[in-house]
């Protein structure tokens, strides 16, 4: 859903406007927007989840501490999927930022010793050639033989892949490995930390840093179309991040990461849903190497 969101940014030139300065604070004022309205959502299911206002402010005043590092990488994490997504093609974000099962992985086994079992290795090894399958023929379009890729199809996100762009993606899926590992050391550390207000902060975080060049532009959106658009999407990832919390309590950094793939096959799932529109046979073949291996690590776990 985040990704259908930040590419209807880019169809309807809600994001990207004619003056390059004015590129840059429209992009705040959805990223402002954005996570405002998520990290609502985020800290009123937290509020509800402590058992009113007042248990929760006596959970942070004992354990504060233990949310710092989730909390500072998901604000990372908000803005960097943003920006990467609208900096380069959605093809090269979603590869870059898929490589985060590894950094969880070692994360994971550097920080908390963690041991990854070899069936979730095997997965890992199989997944991360299926998601390499499935967008390097975009990636490379224009470099690979003629009838390789479909002709006619064009690049989404970025009319062209950028390299600062494919950088910010690449740490962006380091940033979610490091949220997911800091979210588990932290429910380690302390049991009574409410870490599924982790996500809530940074959401707010990003919004904050965003509030200073959005407040000047806000006023130039006025979609209600697409400020409802705003809304679904921040409910969808609201929901998305604090369960993605809640499960580092229980499971594996890597185990966290890597289950997250399955946006992948059905990101172009619920895109050929709705739209219509069939995604290429690399995609599908590599979507279903993927959810093959997805489905067999679970069956074996």
């Amino acid at each position: 859903m985040n990704i259908l969101f930040l590419l209807y940014c880019k169809a309807t030139n809600c994001v990207h406007v004619d003056a390059a300065t004015c590129n840059a604070h429209m992009l705040m004022v959805l990223i402002f927007l954005k996570y405002t309205t998520m990290g609502s959502i985020q800290l009123a299911f937290v509020v509800c989840e402590s058992g009113g206002i007042a248990p929760l402010r006596a959970a942070l005043r004992t354990s504060w501490k233990p949310l710092i590092v989730p909390s500072l990488f998901m604000l990372i994490t908000q803005l960097g999927f943003t920006i990467s997504l609208l900096e380069t093609t959605a093809a090269n974000a979603i590869m870059f930022f898929s490589l985060n099962p590894l950094w969880a992985a070692l994360m994971g086994f550097f920080f908390l010793h963690d041991r990854v079992a070899k069936h979730t290795l095997i997965a890992m090894a199989i997944a991360a050639g299926a998601v390499v399958f499935a967008f390097l023929p975009v990636v490379m379009r224009g470099v690979l033989p003629h009838g390789w890729v479909q002709a006619d199809a064009q690049p989404e996100g970025a009319s062209e892949p950028t390299l600062h762009g494919n950088v910010i993606a690449l740490a962006t899926g380091a940033s979610l490995a490091a949220f997911i590992t800091g979210s588990r050391a932290g429910s380690l550390a302390d049991a009574n930390a409410p870490m599924s207000a982790a996500p809530a902060f940074g959401s707010l975080g990003a919004a904050l840093v965003a509030a200073p060049f959005a407040i000047r532009w806000i006023h130039r959106l006025s979609d209600r179309a697409f400020l409802a658009f705003i809304f679904v999407d921040a409910l969808l990832e609201a929901v998305y991040d604090v369960a993605m919390a809640l499960a580092a309590e229980h499971i594996t950094s890597a185990e966290v990461a890597l289950v997250l793939l399955l946006e992948i096959p059905l990101g172009p799932l619920f895109v050929f849903l709705c739209f219509g529109e069939t995604p290429p046979s690399f995609t599908l073949i590599g979507c279903v190497v993927l959810t093959a291996a997805l489905v067999g690590h679970g069956v074996v776990e």
